[in-house]
Parts: C-alpha cells; sequence; structure tokens
C-alpha cells in the first residue's frame, strides 16, 4: 500500500471511523463522507460502511486498503443513507468485492435501483434497510428520518453517543431539501429530534463531524425559518413564481452552481407555507403557479 495516497480517515469515537473521499457532488462539496463502524473486540474485526459516494477504483482500492490497514477482516453490511448517487453509487463496486448486502431504506429502494441499474455491475443484492444492525456487541438502529428523501435516516450508534445524519446536517454550511424527493416540514422533524437526541457527535454526508449537535440542527432550523420571512417578505409586493424568487434570493455564485437545486429548495418552502396557510396560490397560463400572501 502506497501511504502516502491514503485516504485520510478520523477516528470519531470507539467505534466509528470517518472516511473523506472524493465524489461527484454539489459544490462547495467535493468529498461524501463513508463512515465505518467496527468493534475491535471482535476477533473477526468486522464492520458495517455507511455511504460511498465514488465509484472511481482507485478511491475504492485505496478504502480497501484502509479496511485492511484496520484489520478489518468482514464487512457485514453496506448501509446507505439515502439514495442519492453522491452516497451509493460506489455500493455495486463494493458489493463485488467485500460480498456484503447493501440496505437501504424501502422508501428510497426504487431510487437506488434506478442509480445501482447505471453501473457495470449487474448481479446486486440489495435489501430493504431493517431497523437495526449490530458489529460485534455494539447495536445501530436505523432511525427513518425523512427529510432530505422520503428514504432518508439515520443511524444511531448508541454506545458512543454518535449520530450519523447523511444529508440532514452537514460540516460545511447548509444542505438543500426539495421536491420530489424532499419535504421540508419532515425535514424540520428530523432536526428537531437530533436537538432533542443524546448525541455528542455527529457525523453529516460532507464536512467534518459536528461537536454540538443541537446547535448544529439548530443553526440549519434557524437558516430555513429565516428563508422562509425572506420569502414572506417578497411576496408583499404581489404574487411572483418560484423562478422568480429564487432569482431574487440566490447569490449570482450558487444560481451559477446548483440553480435547479436552489429552485427545489425554494419549491420546499413554498410548500411547506401552503400546506401551514401562510400562502395561496394561483395557476396563471403563461406563468405556472404564481404565489401570494
Amino acid at each position: 500500500m502506497d501511504t502516502s495516497k491514503a485516504l485520510p480517515m478520523l477516528p470519531m469515537s470507539a467505534h466509528v471511523v470517518q472516511v473523506p473521499i472524493p465524489a461527484a457532488t454539489l459544490p462547495p462539496e467535493s468529498e461524501t463522507n463513508t463512515y465505518l463502524i467496527l468493534d475491535a473486540h471482535v476477533g473477526t474485526r468486522e464492520a458495517v460502511l455507511v455511504d460511498a459516494g465514488s465509484s472511481n477504483p482507485l478511491h475504492l482500492q485505496r478504502l480497501l486498503d484502509l479496511l485492511s490497514q484496520l484489520g478489518i477482516r468482514h464487512v457485514k453490511a453496506l448501509v446507505a443513507t439515502h439514495y442519492h448517487p453522491d452516497h451509493v453509487c460506489g455500493f455495486p463496486a463494493l458489493q463485488e468485492l467485500l460480498q456484503a448486502p447493501i440496505f437501504v431504506h424501502e422508501a428510497d429502494l426504487q431510487g437506488a435501483l434506478q442509480v445501482f441499474a447505471c453501473s457495470n455491475v449487474h448481479s446486486l443484492t440489495v435489501y430493504p434497510l431493517p431497523d437495526e444492525l449490530s458489529v460485534g456487541s455494539i447495536s445501530l438502529k436505523m432511525r427513518h428520518a425523512p427529510g432530505h428523501t422520503h428514504g432518508h435516516i439515520h443511524v444511531e450508534i448508541a454506545a458512543d453517543a454518535v449520530v450519523l445524519v447523511g444529508d440532514h446536517l452537514s460540516g460545511l454550511g447548509t444542505v438543500w431539501i426539495g421536491p420530489p424527493d424532499g419535504h421540508m416540514q419532515t425535514y424540520y422533524e428530523a432536526l428537531t429530534s437530533l436537538m432533542a437526541g443524546p448525541w455528542e457527535v455527529a457525523g453529516p454526508g460532507h464536512g467534518a463531524p459536528l461537536m454540538d449537535v443541537p446547535q448544529a440542527a439548530q443553526t440549519l432550523l434557524a437558516r430555513r425559518h429565516t428563508r422562509e420571512e425572506q420569502i414572506l417578505s417578497l411576496l408583499q409586493a404581489g404574487p411572483q413564481n418560484r423562478f422568480w424568487l429564487t432569482q431574487a434570493i440566490y447569490s449570482a455564485t450558487v444560481l451559477a452552481q446548483a440553480r435547479g437545486v436552489a429552485e427545489r429548495t425554494i419549491q420546499a418552502h413554498l410548500q411547506y407555507l401552503l400546506e401551514n396557510g401562510r400562502l395561496r396560490r394561483e395557476y396563471l397560463p403563461n406563468t405556472g403557479f404564481v404565489y401570494y400572501l
């Protein structure tokens, strides 16, 4: 193994290691975190691997090298926090290499199968996610936490007070929530659950571990509520569609890099405001839906 090119790894607790791996994801991110959950006291040195956003053979070989370095002889499961390609596109090749089953929440299963269909691996074993898995003596709770996608999960490692949160928190700033996958109300519920939980460390899908979980969740919740107030303030001047609102709210840099994601996030906010009776809408033939107070 060429250690000068080894993947970085960050031990988060006694049983959890974060491994950032380059992946095709949205700016400003350039990596997706893979997590290894292992029990060092088990003779077989088994592990559960959470998320793998790169199918690059070089990255996957370096991940295998890291498993070997850690003395892991058996990966018993490949777990997806959600089905988006920057979290699962490495799973087909890893299953072929490791002979480990893939687990995806049933609400994200069809989306994951569509992602996997683009791989060169055509015989996959993919299962609906169970409520619990274990690594040696360590119990892992698979908590359904929709928001970013309908089948998004949090992986709870209670023995270490660690929770792996996928794309519900970020070590690099904010996250995006948008239809058809995302739903703002359920995302708020997921954040509220994280604020009330016993977690000392959160492992996000992108960026460094978060050492104050309630504060990280509260910060993103406040950011979303601020965005809603921006929308309501802009609509005081009269009805507008989501495209105009997106252009008015986001910077030119964001629009240049991720306009589609910005539009979908605004759509999720508008849906939330409609569901809570704070907005109304009307369909106009030449404009589409416009929203008004």
